[in-house]
């Protein structure tokens, strides 16, 4: 008589094994899947999902610029912060020069201050070029951003005089 203990393995445990396999593999999916979305709902709820530089606004907006014999600053606002240093900036018509910033509170937002008066009735084009980048040197401007206004002369103030 065979001794039962040296038998040959039952229909049942074999069947028992792949079971176990099987619970481990799903197990195993169910940790890799919970992990997927605890990391997706941290990035969307607890952060703000971060794009490339983008220019959101811009002051002038308009063709026009009111700042005739003035060096009025340009604003340009980014979806989040820059750094200054990083801008190469190119003005025609020359000989005018701009001096980029940031300001002090609002990392975001380029300040170009022109080294002379900006002239009366010129058209005036503004590159920056894609060398721009945020502090931490993790994201850059995709592309070249150009635009072009005309310089007008600052409003008149009319002032009642009193009779």
């Amino acid at each position: 008589m065979p001794n039962s203990l040296i038998s040959a393995p039952s229909k049942i445990s074999e069947k028992g094994n792949g079971f176990r396999i099987r619970r481990l593999g799903f197990f195993l999916l169910a940790i890799i899947t919970g992990a997927v979305i605890a990391a997706w709902f941290y990035l969307v709820s607890g952060q703000q999902i971060i794009q490339p530089l983008q220019l959101v606004n811009r002051s002038p907006r308009g063709a026009e610029f009111e700042a005739a014999n003035t060096t009025t600053p340009i604003y340009l606002y980014f979806n989040q912060p820059i750094d200054p240093s990083s801008a190469v900036v190119e003005v025609a018509p020359g000989p005018i020069r701009l001096i980029a910033t940031t300001l002090p509170n609002k990392p975001a937002i380029l300040v170009l201050t022109s080294n002379v008066p900006w002239k009366a009735n010129q058209t005036v084009t503004i590159t920056i070029k894609k060398n721009l980048v945020s502090p931490d040197k993790n994201f850059r401007l995709p592309a070249d951003i150009a635009f072009q206004f005309i310089v007008k002369p600052l409003p008149r103030q009319i002032f009642d005089r009193p009779i």
